[in-house]
């Protein structure tokens, strides 16, 4: 979970905001012992379509410096939500062991 937010909140510092030291990126956090924990990452940019970024596994895109963030997130949560322009959501389910 760690390596993801860290990633969910360097995308929204570094594209989201663009560095603009004026800007906020906002993370909120909900933690229940049944369910699991839920985080919203937040960012004041103008926002991105997660399907019109090229896919980082493409022999085109192999070299390509930025991409691959978003895509490992996508494969990391183990519940899948939607990204819209400038939110990412994300649950991580409490083990059932």
């Amino acid at each position: 979970m760690n390596s993801r937010l860290r990633e969910a909140v360097s995308n929204a510092i570094l594209h989201g905001n663009r560095m603009d030291p004026r800007k906020l990126v906002h993370v909120r956090c909900c933690c229940d012992g049944a369910k699991g924990v839920f985080i919203v990452v937040r960012d004041q940019g103008h926002g991105f379509r997660p399907n019109n970024i090229p896919n980082p596994l493409a022999v085109e895109n192999l070299d390509a410096e930025h991409g691959r963030g978003i895509h490992l997130m996508k494969l990391a949560m183990e519940r899948k939500f939607p990204l819209n322009a400038e939110e990412l959501r994300s649950k991580f389910e409490r083990n059932r062991e």
